[in-house]
């Protein structure tokens, strides 16, 4: 069974200010499904990646930590609100469940 986690950032090339901040077992691959145009739907968040994309640009991926899988929802929060001052495209304060990519 997984023992730790990750909790990763994208960041705007452009500033290089962090806009988002999530957890991912795997977050390369999470890394590509925010940038799988399939996924377009109307957020911030996905109007900020398709705005970048029109640029020719793309978030830059940076992991923050890797954590024990059984606090990764206290780092997720403590994160979000360590960078809550970034103008966050986080719609949560965080810890609010898993993705398809990022189930253990």
């Amino acid at each position: 069974m997984r023992s730790t986690t990750f909790i990763y950032a994208l960041k705007d090339p452009r500033t290089n200010i962090i806009r988002y901040i999530g957890k991912a077992n795997e977050p390369y691959k999470r890394y590509k499904n925010h940038l799988n145009k399939c996924r377009d739907k109307n957020t911030h968040k996905r109007n900020w990646i398709n705005s970048l994309r029109e640029e020719k640009l793309k978030p830059v991926l940076e992991i923050l930590e890797e954590v024990s899988i059984d606090k990764w929802k206290d780092y997720e929060r403590m994160y979000i609100k360590k960078y809550i001052d970034c103008d966050l495209m986080n719609y949560t304060d965080g810890g609010d469940g898993a993705t398809f990519a990022n189930k253990t």
